[in-house]
């Protein structure tokens, strides 16, 4: 019998009073390396549903709907106490989804019962729940790991190519120049930062992180591996103690941070804006790196206006650190208008990297349900909140439909569910997130202020009760479920005339009128706060527009405003904003701005002119993005994973179900995950290649086989700074990764060094080459001897066997070389 066998047998026994819940509990902790983790936390949210309902804590409907997902996963039905049968009875319509049947001498098994809800335009959908354990959706391909990764992390393997390749263009990054670099969602991100501080003697990393949640997250992942008192991690957010505040100001003095997670709020609006800078001063900082760098545009424009007054600061920074600082951008998918903004904002002219790894999500099911109106999108909802998978997550538009929404399920009887808005304090948010975290909440309702950084990693299900105003928008939220790798579901209800309106009344004041932002301008101006010289000044957020002087206005809606005039002259290159400080007397913003366009702001006529043509692209990109999810919705004939794909350009289209491709009966559609250098291939060429000798050279071994001699192999990699090895195997990369020899050098296999794109291995490169391996030889000497000759790679080491023939030059590998050295005992 396996351990999975024994231990839904034990939870039977726990069903008919036979084994306490507190045993059954503590063995099931020590079982947990027996069990998938996402069917492991379906058994614990099963068995905590029924305590709270034998404490009567909980009606019992948590329970049912929880013990028929059990039921679902595992596949067996479960005898049951006549307990569980009366309250069985208690519950309304409960029936409709689980079945009783007698067995033997009164016993009674509750099992699932087959559904089918027409309107789901899938009647096996529910039914088909079961499967969705018996294979992971989204398994990438692993690249080899090193010395350096087992050492930190334990693992032989990186998460893909792409991730690799990121950490070592980091290593290798350039002062002064910006990386912007996407990964798939689940590829291993943290590291990247973890990573490259781990191996750095000196110097603090800023990681920008756009929630707590998501903060707290990435310090805790990162405290394992900083456990030298010299080399600290930290993370400041609303809540951190002024003792532990202190702690941080002390050791960034010293220099003794390698990373400090925070917010953008957290830098500009407080003490840490100054204890950067003087940090800047001192050379202690080394990069600056945003998380989530969608969010950059997405939020930035309005509602957190600090991601863009952050550039401002970094740009001080660059200069306080004499050119000498790293910026990093990090984010999964991005989309064109993102990806401009963002070298435009944190970048300065031709020190642009872009490297794209965006993937499109493997492991989701999209689902439309087309309803009459709002009032039948409700009904449907109901009807489905019971049988779909939990973890579930239910977006709402606005905080009184959260609030309608939460109502309602808690009508059905759900106890589970929590409630996550912009209204949600502070305090709130670490107690529901905690209570997320750990499987006490299976359903939570929310507004856009949900999921950002919060990875749980086995949502199976997404429900969206209106039509989001954007594909983008839409594709992050259903890409918080699915994270464990295994299918997901997306639920679209569409009420097309609500949503329109919805749309509308959201949209409409995301670009204000010309007239508008010119008067706010003119009112900025009209009292600076300091005439520096010539076209500089210190301007104040507060300036009140002249038609609004005699009404009344609340003051941080007017500064959230003039926020927005100012990053929008600011991105259309009116102005300059040389620096941003905080107004110690009323705690409004200070800009230091320098004027750009000083003839046509003069002008009104021309200034108005010129901003309505600015004002109506942007309002063109806000009308494409409703057109393109209104259209999505109505489409009967394109795959919706190709419409995600026109959406993010660097990914190739990927569905695994879609209402299109339901109705077309098409197949699954499937790829290869892949990266590529957008921008900026020369730059880093560069830099992988800095202060190399060029030099084509062959160590030859004359007595023995070559792979006898590892710790000279590694020992050589130190010596000659090979920046990459190639290896004939997988097996041989392990045994030089579990040696005791530091080595800081990138192992590759000859698959991999045979797949890789060609540009991805530079710099100094060695090449281990044995006997009865002639064709591959061949191959491996051509393709790198070609690389070597266009000035990729810089110098290229043949570590060799004495009678290695390559075939395509007619002679021995001693005869292809300029430099020979042999290698004896």
């Amino acid at each position: 019998m396996s351990s999975e066998e024994k231990i839904l047998d034990a939870l039977e026994d726990v069903f008919n009073d036979k084994l306490a819940i507190p045993l059954f509990v503590k063995d099931l902790e020590n079982n947990t390396n027996s069990l998938n983790s996402s069917k492991y936390n379906i058994i614990k949210r099963t068995v905590s549903s029924y305590l709270k309902m034998k404490l009567d804590k909980s009606n019992g409907f948590d329970f049912f709907v929880n013990l028929r997902q059990l039921i679902i996963t595992f596949k067996r039905r479960f005898l049951v106490s006549n307990y569980i049968i009366d309250k069985f009875k208690e519950i309304e319509n409960i029936d409709l989804y689980l079945e009783i049947s007698k067995g033997f001498e009164g016993e009674y098994y509750i099992n699932s019962k087959n559904i089918i809800l027409k309107w789901l335009n899938d009647e096996n959908l529910l039914n088909d729940f079961k499967h969705i354990f018996e294979k992971k959706i989204a398994e990438s391909s692993t690249a080899t790991g090193d010395f350096r990764l087992k050492e930190m992390t334990g693992y032989y393997s990186y998460k893909s190519y792409c991730q690799k390749f990121i950490i070592r263009a980091l290593e290798y990054q350039e002062f002064g120049t910006t990386i912007l670099a996407t990964m798939k969602t689940g590829g291993g991100k943290s590291l990247l930062v973890q990573y490259i501080s781990k191996y750095e003697l000196d110097g603090t990393t800023i990681v920008v992180l756009p929630t707590i949640a998501l903060t707290i997250d990435q310090y805790e992942s990162s405290k394992k591996y900083f456990i030298d008192e010299n080399r600290k991690v930290y993370a400041y957010y609303e809540g951190v103690s002024q003792f532990e505040k202190q702690k941080i100001f002390n050791d960034l003095e010293k220099g003794k941070v390698a990373i400090l997670y925070i917010s953008p709020e957290s830098i500009l609006n407080g003490m840490f804006y100054d204890k950067i800078m003087e940090c800047a001063k001192k050379g202690l900082l080394n990069r600056l790196v945003i998380d989530e760098a969608h969010l950059v545009l997405d939020w930035g424009e309005f509602f957190r206006t600090e991601f863009q007054f952050l550039a401002v600061f970094r740009r001080k920074i660059l200069n306080l650190t004499n050119n000498r600082l790293k910026t990093v951008l990090v984010s999964a998918t991005i989309t064109d208008r993102s990806e401009e903004a963002l070298e435009n904002l944190y970048s300065e002219k031709n020190k642009f990297i872009e490297i794209r790894g965006d993937s499109l999500r493997d492991e989701i099911s999209f689902y439309k349900i087309k309803c009459k109106n709002n009032q039948q999108r409700k009904e449907r909802i109901k009807e489905v909140i019971p049988v779909i998978l939990r973890p579930m997550i239910i977006y709402v538009p606005t905080i009184a439909d959260a609030n309608e929404y939460y109502g309602l399920i808690k009508e059905l009887g759900c106890e589970s569910v929590e409630m996550f808005t912009s209204d949600t304090s502070t305090e709130n948010r670490r107690k529901i997130l905690n209570k997320w975290d750990n499987d006490e909440i299976d359903v939570m309702v929310a507004t856009a202020a949900f999921g950002m950084g919060v990875d749980k990693k086995e949502v199976r299900s997404i429900v969206h009760t209106f039509v989001p105003e954007g594909i983008d928008r839409f594709y992050q939220e259903v890409g918080r479920s699915g994270r464990d790798g295994y299918k997901s579901y997306s639920f679209l209800f569409t009420s097309l005339k609500e949503d329109k309106e919805y749309i509308n009344y959201f949209t409409r004041n995301k670009v204000l009128s010309a007239n508008n932002i010119v008067e706010r301008w003119y009112g900025i101006m009209k009292n600076p706060y300091e005439k520096i010289y010539g076209d500089e000044y210190w301007v104040s957020v507060r300036g009140i527009p002249e038609h609004l002087l005699d009404k009344p206005f609340s003051g941080k809606t007017n500064e959230a405003w003039n926020e927005y005039v100012i990053l929008f002259l600011y991105r259309n290159n009116f102005i300059d904003i040389m620096d941003v400080k905080l107004d110690k007397n009323n705690k409004s913003r200070l800009l230091h701005i320098k004027l750009k366009k000083i003839d046509i702001m003069d002008n009104h006529e021309l200034f108005i002119k010129k901003i309505e043509e600015l004002r109506c692209k942007n309002r063109e990109y806000i009308d494409k993005d409703i057109d393109n999810m209104i259209n999505m919705i109505k489409e009967d004939k394109v795959c919706w994973g190709k419409i995600f794909e026109k959406t993010y350009k660097y990914t190739e289209a990927k569905c695994i179900g879609c209402p299109v491709c339901r109705k077309n009966k098409e197949k699954h559609r499937k790829c290869e995950d892949y990266f590529e250098i957008v921008k900026g291939n020369k730059i880093l060429t560069e830099a992988f290649n800095k202060n190399k000798e060029k030099i084509k050279e062959g160590l030859i071994n004359l007595e023995n086989n070559v792979l006898d001699n590892i710790d000279y192999i590694i020992d050589l990699c130190n010596r000659e700074e090979l920046q990459c090895l190639i290896l004939p195997d997988k097996e041989l990369c392990n045994k030089i990764i579990d040696s005791k020899l530091n080595s800081k050098t990138y192992l590759y296999n000859y698959d991999e060094a045979f797949n890789i794109e060609e540009n991805m291995l530079r710099g100094n490169i060695g090449i281990v080459m044995t006997l009865n391996n002639e064709d591959i030889n061949n191959k491996l000497f051509r393709k790198y001897n070609l690389q070597y000759s266009k000035d990729k790679i810089k110098k290229l080491l043949y570590i060799s066997d004495k009678d290695v023939y390559i075939k395509s030059e007619f002679r021995n590998i001693e005869g292809c070389l300029e430099k020979i050295s042999y290698i004896r005992r």
